[in-house]
């Protein structure tokens, strides 16, 4: 909409058939009222580093392994014979985050570095991200194990734990 800051969300009644979405649209609601103070869009600074080159993942490893933290999430595919990975993710800030595609040996490699090195971890649906990582010869040490953005969040609006992917077909 020319010359108006929009952001959408569920409509009401549509909240109301379908109760899981209310959650979503606290979340919504509360951005909105912090939005209204001012009128223009104020998007976050955001580096995002996809497919860095060879020369350019030395110094991102580095970086990375001298984190506090790290944000781990993998995108994969099914196959006839598992689960291959076809790209994994690292965020070290909510400023920065960090994505090698798994086409190259180096590539898993820096993967499995990061993966396994002492870093504490938080993962979105951690159980199965680890699974497919352990199939992918990346074994994530259970102490790094700190958080589970899926698990938190549906410890904390049950009402959204709903779908076949987090409940079970």
């Amino acid at each position: 909409v020319p010359g108006r800051k929009v952001i959408g969300t569920y409509h009401p009644a549509y909240i109301l058939r379908i109760w899981d979405y209310k959650a979503v649209a606290d979340f919504d609601f509360r951005r909105i009222a912090k939005e209204s103070a001012y009128p223009e869009i104020r998007r976050p600074a955001r580096n995002l580093v996809l497919n860095p080159s060879r020369e350019d993942s030395i110094w991102l490893e580095s970086e990375l392994l001298a984190a506090q933290w790290l944000s781990v999430d993998i995108e994969c595919f099914e196959t006839p014979t598992g689960w291959r990975l076809a790209c994994v993710g690292f965020a070290d800030s909510p400023e920065r985050a960090v994505v090698w595609p798994c086409d190259e040996a180096w590539q898993l490699e820096t993967i499995k570095r990061l993966c396994q090195s002492g870093v504490d971890k938080v993962f979105q649906n951690g159980t199965f991200d680890i699974t497919v990582l352990a199939e992918n010869g990346i074994v994530v040490p259970y102490d790094t194990l700190k958080w589970d953005t899926m698990l938190g969040h549906h410890a904390l609006y049950t009402e959204c734990a709903s779908g076949s992917d987090e409940m079970g077909a």
